[in-house]
């Protein structure tokens, strides 16, 4: 099952970088190399040719495990959206921050759990 699950990871990881290459990225997986600059725009990413910032979220990601667990003490039967408003304002984050925020900790959790 870890394989399936490393697997699975992969997938996901592939399907959420909107910044590598698609073909680096998929003969990467096959142990070859390709220059993405050869892509020239022939991939959904490198056609798009964002440029993408690197943020250090870990301080957001604490505060954020701090009042889940304050929340879950406090108010067991808190819905989501409750919750999210909750913590855009004690953490000062947009909404559509912390909702990627918590995906990608919901993701994580679920990989990390024993089948």
């Amino acid at each position: 099952m870890a394989g399936f699950r490393d697997n699975l990871g992969r997938v996901v990881q592939y399907c959420e970088n909107v910044q590598d290459c698609r073909r680096v990225q998929q003969l990467a997986y096959f142990g070859e190399h390709f220059d993405a600059a050869k892509c020239r725009g022939m991939c959904d990413v490198c056609r798009q040719g964002a440029v993408y910032q690197l943020e250090d979220v870990t301080e957001s990601a604490k505060a954020l495990a701090r009042l889940v667990q304050v929340c879950v003490c406090v108010t067991p039967h808190c819905t989501l959206s409750r919750f999210q408003c909750r913590c855009a304002r004690v953490l000062s984050l947009q909404m559509h921050h912390l909702r990627a925020l918590m995906l990608h900790t919901h993701f994580t959790f679920l990989f990390s759990l024993p089948l």
